[in-house]
């Protein structure tokens, strides 16, 4: 067991914070003959105080429209179209505007014939920070041949294609492949802030995440008796290139005195790694009775190798090629049995060690060969030898049916009180209860 002090923050990470939030979400669906139209639209707004001084202050716009029309023979078209915009203006972000905006248009196929079913797809995205190259201030300004340039040179093409096999009636095999990118947020390339002694330094030169995945499963649906359900196993596959992680360092070009070194040291979002992520994951799900009780379940497990396939060891932290901060093995179940009104559950997760972090987190810091002597989490390296995993963590709940589509529950969580920690310091609630009550009109 843990002194009681892991269970207490620092003081500076204690604040208090005053939000006020507004969202709208219209939209509308209409169809005309066998064509479905579809509209979406989102207002959403947020103010965020601190007694700190990180006040945060976004406005997001988001509208979409997507066009589905059912051919002959199995055909079916889908296309559409997207722009999302969002307005920052916070003080951890260098007290600045920020604007970021997501533009695509979009289109798939779907073709059904005797036992197969095939898809692909396509989309062009064009992503922007700080109006650079807005899809409508650009059509708006379109005389500008250097902005339209830069727009044109910031498209993205990305496409994915999959396809479906039923062997059997209740057996299906299945394959895909997909591109995608991933721009850095504004966190990423803004953030400022220094939080418990732990320093995050913005990097405005960081690029666009890009990649692609494939998987191969295979679905088998099963009844024996009162018992039905399904079970499927797949194995997947992801690259990445210019991944984004936050590395640890020493984000100065000038020499300081040796007693403020501390505020140069900490995190910056970097594109570090050209990384592989492979593994197999498989679920069972179904219903059944035990003893005429309707029985309901759900188990999955997961195991990952993620590998970080030519990082320097200079930029990354750690001289390990395992990706920071994650399990091999995961694993979730749940379990619930209903008696009349009542119904009676159980969930258990299941986490593996976590195999490599920053060397940062377990010493003093070091700057070349010095030996700085400050900690960033004092007793994290002794901590983990006895709380790193492999974690069992159960939850129960009892819930009673009042009528009227109104439910009483009674949940524990971490029922038998396990001390853990799923990253470096985030060490996980103790044992707690909580009365829920639902209503459904």
């Amino acid at each position: 067991s843990a002194p009681d002090s892991v269970y207490l923050p620092i003081s500076s990470f204690n604040q208090v914070n005053y939000n006020t939030a507004i969202n709208f979400d219209p939209y509308i669906t209409f169809y005309t003959g066998n064509t479905r139209h579809s509209l979406k639209g989102r207002y959403f707004f947020v103010d965020s105080k601190t007694r700190a001084g990180a006040n945060n202050n976004e406005t997001l716009l988001y509208g979409e429209y997507q066009i589905q029309k059912i051919y002959d023979k199995g055909l079916t078209w889908s296309s559409g179209a997207s722009y999302n915009k969002s307005l920052t203006i916070s003080e951890i972000y260098g007290k600045s505007k920020r604007t970021t905006s997501n533009s695509s248009i979009f289109t798939q196929l779907d073709q059904k014939y005797k036992r197969w079913t095939f898809s692909l797809g396509g989309r062009l995205e064009l992503y922007n920070f700080n109006d650079d190259v807005d899809v409508l201030d650009t059509i708006i300004g379109a005389g500008d041949t250097k902005k339209f340039t830069k727009f044109i040179e910031n498209i993205k093409p990305v496409f994915r294609s999959g396809v479906n096999y039923k062997l059997f009636d209740y057996t299906h095999i299945r394959a895909s492949y997909g591109q995608g990118y991933r721009y850095p947020t504004i966190a990423e390339k803004y953030l400022r802030a220094s939080e418990g002694g732990v320093n995050i330094f913005p990097n405005d030169t960081l690029v666009a995440e890009t990649g692609w995945s494939s998987e191969f499963g295979i679905m088998q649906g099963f009844k024996i008796s009162d018992w039905k359900g399904y079970i499927d196993v797949a194995i997947f596959w992801t690259e990445y290139q210019n991944m984004i992680e936050f590395a640890f360092g020493y984000y100065t070009q000038r020499p300081v005195p040796p007693d403020s070194i501390n505020n140069f040291v900490g995190f910056q979002a970097q594109n570090v790694t050209k990384a592989k992520i492979s593994g197999v994951d498989a679920t069972i799900s179904g219903t059944g009775k035990i003893f005429k009780f309707p029985v309901t379940f759900l188990a999955g497990y997961t195991f990952s190798n993620p590998i970080d396939l030519n990082t320097p060891d200079s930029l990354k932290g750690t001289t390990k090629k395992i990706l920071k901060y994650r399990s091999k093995h995961t694993a979730k179940a749940d379990l619930e049995v209903g008696f009349k009104k009542f119904s009676f559950g159980m969930s258990y997760n299941f986490f593996s060690k976590i195999e490599n972090i920053d060397d940062a987190f377990e010493g003093a810091l070091m700057l070349g060969t010095y030996n700085t002597g400050i900690y960033i989490l004092p007793g994290l390296k002794e901590y983990r030898k006895t709380h790193n995993g492999p974690e069992h963590v159960f939850d129960f709940r009892i819930s009673i049916s009042m009528g009227s589509g109104s439910r009483l529950s009674f949940v524990v969580k971490n029922a038998f009180n396990k001390e853990y920690m799923i990253r470096p310091g985030d060490v996980q609630a103790p044992r707690n209860y909580s009365i829920q009550y639902t209503l459904k009109l």
